[in-house]
């Protein structure tokens, strides 16, 4: 009795040599043996690759299947013992175990920062003396301080430059001298010399 598998391949021969007579119609005998041994062989290879990868299919799906059936019943005998299914732990007061509240945790998603809000205006550094934050405009910009620390600053300089009198001019002191003190006395404007050692040269100048 003729397998099953002698029919096919017997049938799958006929089909080939049909189309190699249909798509060569001019080959000798010997190269129409040739071509279709050719197909025969890849087309067994072909079936061979397909078997194989169909072999893995099933095999990887009752791995599977049989991983599902352990891990169902490890689950029921967990809760038999009154444990936590999925750890195999005790559960606390709340039912869950203390992996279950750990895995809650990991799972929730991180609270979203705000984006922060970018200020309006010019753009702000901070104060060359304080440190403060201040807004890069106007005089900022040439000095680098807030109102406070140039305000300060100028008060600080102005205690430091000697007083100017109306006209303008810094005051100045006596070029005279008094024996051998030297005069203490303010000098006229535009001169040298106080009021009392002018008298003094004019009267020398009229002598």
């Amino acid at each position: 009795m003729t397998s099953s598998r002698t029919l096919k391949g017997r049938a799958r021969r006929a089909k080939i040599a049909a189309e190699v007579d249909r798509e060569l119609p001019g080959l000798t005998e010997g190269e129409r043996r040739q071509v279709l041994e050719e197909r025969l062989r890849e087309r067994a290879s072909i079936d061979a690759e397909d078997f194989a990868r169909r072999h893995e299919q099933a095999r990887t799906e009752r791995a599977r299947r049989d991983a599902q059936r352990a891990a169902a019943q490890e689950q029921a005998e967990r809760i038999a013992q009154g444990l936590c299914p999925k750890h195999g732990t005790r559960p606390g007061r709340w039912g869950h175990c203390a992996a279950c509240g750990l895995d809650g945790a990991i799972a929730r998603p991180a609270p979203t920062v705000g984006q922060q809000r970018v200020p309006d205006g010019p753009p702000r550094r901070s104060c060359g003396d304080c440190g403060a934050r201040i807004k890069q405009a106007g005089r900022a910009l040439g000095d680098g301080l807030c109102k406070l620390c140039r305000e300060e600053a100028a008060s600080l300089a102005a205690e430091r430059t000697p007083a100017a009198t109306v006209s303008g001019t810094v005051d100045q002191i006596c070029s005279g001298r008094d024996g051998a003190a030297a005069c203490s006395r303010e000098a006229l404007p535009s001169r040298s010399v106080c009021a009392r050692h002018r008298v003094q040269e004019l009267a020398g100048e009229v002598s």
